[in-house]
């Protein structure tokens, strides 16, 4: 018996490396209308970061590790230091708001 795996015709591909913001025409609309204008740049800088394979990335590692609180560090030093891979991915949103100078 000869078994080969069939092509998967019914799936989408991956969607990464495009703009979160810039994509979403309602939203864009609602933020236009709402008179929020002045924040396209911002939030445009911000829909590019969010859609990279790297926040995909990070978002998805993210759900599969909740915190874990690590007491001490490679050498045995008490640290009780708590890893959130979540706010992280918070972090990546907060510097793309930051304005530059």
């Amino acid at each position: 018996m000869n078994c080969t795996s069939s092509e998967v015709l019914n799936q989408s591909t991956e969607r990464v490396d495009y703009n979160l913001f810039s994509t979403h025409s309602a939203l864009r609309e609602a933020l236009a209308r709402e008179g929020a204008a002045a924040d396209d740049a911002a939030l445009t800088a911000l829909g590019a970061e969010l859609g990279s394979a790297a926040s995909f990335a990070l978002g998805e590692a993210a759900n599969r590790h909740p915190p874990q609180l690590q007491l001490f560090d490679r050498l045995g030093a008490h640290t009780e230091e708590i890893r959130k891979l979540k706010e992280q991915l918070r972090q990546v949103a907060l510097d793309a708001l930051k304005p530059h100078e």
